[in-house]
This record gives C-alpha cells, structure tokens and sequence, in this order.
C-alpha cells in the first residue's frame, strides 16, 4: 500500500445512507405508533376497522424483523470496507461505476 492513501469515500456513502435509512424508518416507526394509538383508544370501532387495526399492527412487527435486517447489512457493509483507499481505488469512482 501507498503512503498516499485517502478516506474511502465508498465507506462514507454506507454510513451517510444508514443514517438516512434510520431517519427515514423512525418516522415511519412513529407514524405507525399514532394511528394505532388512535386506533386502541377507538378511533375507528366495526366496519373494517379491526381489519385494518390488524395489517396495520403487523406491518408494525414486519418494519422491526426488517430494521435488524437492515443495520446488519449495512454495518456488513461498512466494516468489509477499508477506512482508506488508494487515489485510484474502484471506491473513489463508484458512482460511476453503474448501469448507464
């Protein structure tokens, strides 16, 4: 390796991307937390009510198994990463390394 090594920007990018992902699913976690409060306290009682109470409470259940899944791949992710990188590394250009 080279003495001229520079932060690996492919690194950066997982790490700025969970922390967007986790921004993203606390509000989700949140909004699905008010409407079945709402729910539970008898907003909506008959009619499909209960239905919807229920694919609501499990699409709850479903966000948590998939949040896990997800900090896992992410933190995979990032520690199968080196910190730095040669100047001329796949991870200094990888955005431009996609589908065109």
């Amino acid at each position: 390796m080279s003495d001229d090594l520079v932060p690996n920007p492919y690194r950066v990018a997982i790490a700025a991307q969970q922390r967007a992902c986790l921004d993203d699913e606390d509000l989700l976690r949140d909004c699905l937390r008010h409407v079945l409060e709402a729910f539970e306290g008898g907003a909506w009682i008959g009619g499909q009510g209960r239905v919807v109470h229920e694919i609501l409470a499990a699409m709850r259940d479903d966000l948590a198994t998939v949040s896990y899944k997800v900090d896992d791949e992410f933190d995979s992710a990032w520690c199968d990463q080196p910190a730095e990188v040669e100047p001329d590394a796949w991870q200094i250009h990888w955005r431009n390394l996609g589908p065109r």
